[in-house]
């Protein structure tokens, strides 16, 4: 009874006090764990968003970053472009325009044909400045040619088989004389060369029995094969420095009887004064190949100096060199030879070779003599 008693006091303390707590007209709810786990995901969802909408914000802001300075980098690049365009034409337009220069008319004088090959006298026309291949050819009457000087260069065989022509005088701006361009003209005394002629080419002045004088400028470059092969009054002749070699039989039968050799030549070619009158002639020490039969049958030569520093001598190069003078040199063979041709010293009066070129011949005193001075005297040093 007492327990009931109390129980029912207790159910009425709580009811009233329940009572008392809904004076406002609220009725309180419970809390409860769902709840508040409701609650916290509802703030982690919107913590969620917060933070995508930071980086999508974020990722806004760098990609407009990019942009403007993507932006910023074609306007630079555009203005360094302008820059550079005003630049080169600024110096398009500072630059001076070069003109061309043109070049030189060639005027070709070909000739007048057979007809006309009796006439005596002939002036070139003004103004030609080649006269052509065998314009003049075997013109057989013909005595004197004016030049004029606009020519610059005479072609091959321009006055070859002229046999009456006596004198010519060649003009200052004449470069270059062609091959057997003066061939055979046997009663040509002089050819007047001016300063500036660089080539004369292979036989130009061959066969010209009565050529006594010739003058080479210090401007030639080169002397062409047989040049002056045959020129039976040429006594004596000075050869520039630039000429660095004498090319095969320059001076071939001719009568040339002295030769001044610069000390720019480095070799004399084959058969370069072979049968020819040479009496004396001074090698430099420039030269290093005397080649095969480069003094053959210079029956008058008797002044021979070899230098130090030669280095090959060719078969027959002196065979033969001064028999017909009672004063036939000795020629001294220089320490530097390497190669010495057979005969090259055949039937002169007499031979000095050093004893360090029979070693490397391979051959005693006799030897040297049958092979390579047979019919000289040999002296080893």
């Amino acid at each position: 009874m007492k327990k009931k008693l109390a129980f029912f006091i207790i159910l009425v303390t709580l009811f009233a006090s329940i009572l008392a707590g809904c004076g406002d007209g609220e009725v309180p709810k419970k809390s409860s764990k769902k709840e508040f786990t409701e609650v916290e995901e509802v703030e982690k969802e919107d913590n969620a968003k917060e933070e995508k909408t930071k980086k999508k914000t974020n990722k806004e802001d760098e990609s407009d970053g990019i942009e403007k300075e993507s932006v910023k980098a074609k306007e630079s690049s555009k203005e360094k472009e302008t820059e550079k365009s005003e630049d080169s034409k600024t110096e398009a337009k500072e630059e001076p325009v070069e003109k061309a220069t043109p070049e030189p008319e060639i005027v070709i004088f070909k000739g007048m044909g057979n007809e006309k090959s009796n006439i005596q006298y002939f002036d070139i026309p003004e103004g030609t400045t080649v006269i052509g291949r065998e314009a003049f050819r075997n013109y057989n009457q013909l005595k004197t040619i004016t030049i004029p000087s606009s020519v610059t260069k005479i072609d091959d065989g321009a006055f070859s088989g002229c046999g009456s022509l006596e004198e010519v005088a060649l003009p200052d701006g004449l470069k270059k004389i062609g091959k057997r361009a003066f061939f055979d003209c046997k009663k040509l005394v002089n050819a007047n060369i001016s300063d500036g002629l660089e080539d004369i080419g292979a036989e130009a002045f061959a066969g010209c029995e009565s050529l006594n004088s010739i003058y080479l400028p210090a401007s030639l470059d080169s002397i062409g094969k047989r040049a002056f092969a045959g020129t039976r009054a040429l006594g004596e002749v000075a050869l520039p420095e630039s000429i660095s070699s004498i090319d095969e039989g320059v001076f071939l039968n001719s009568a040339i009887k002295k030769v001044t050799l610069p000390n720019t030549i480095v070799s004399i070619g084959r058969s370069a004064f072979d049968q020819s009158d040479l009496e004396s002639i001074i090698i430099p020490n420039s030269v290093r190949t005397i080649e095969d039969g480069a003094f053959n049958s210079c029956y008058l030569l008797t002044d021979i100096s070899l230098p130090e520093g030669l280095k090959t001598i060719g078969h027959h190069a002196f065979c033969q060199a001064g028999i017909k003078n009672g004063n036939q040199t000795v020629i001294t063979i220089p320490k530097s030879v390497e190669m010495v041709g057979d005969e090259a010293f055949q039937e002169v009066k007499a031979v000095r070779v050093p004893q360090e070129i029979l070693d490397m011949l391979g051959v005693y005193e006799d030897g040297f003599e049958q092979n390579y001075a047979y019919g000289s005297k040999v002296e080893v040093y």
